[in-house]
């Protein structure tokens, strides 16, 4: 395993889950499963890897811009 993997959690999933159940009427039909807010996390660089698990100051950092990302929804 790569430690640039990126670290699976829950969190997507609730995302995605939650965005689906808010959108009223214009739902996308998603599986549910986080892929889509996973890949967005990826993307935007604000998801967990296996590496940041080795530093505990930028594991708090990202965890704390993306539990403030995800309190949004």
């Amino acid at each position: 395993m790569s430690v640039k993997s990126s670290f699976d959690n829950a969190l997507p999933q609730t995302v995605g889950r939650g965005r689906e159940a808010s959108s009223k009427g214009k739902k996308i039909g998603t599986t549910g499963r986080g892929i889509g807010p996973a890949y967005e996390d990826k993307v935007s660089r604000i998801g967990i890897r296996v590496c940041d698990l080795y530093n505990e100051s930028l594991l708090r950092e990202k965890l704390q811009r993306s539990l403030n990302e995800k309190n949004f929804y």
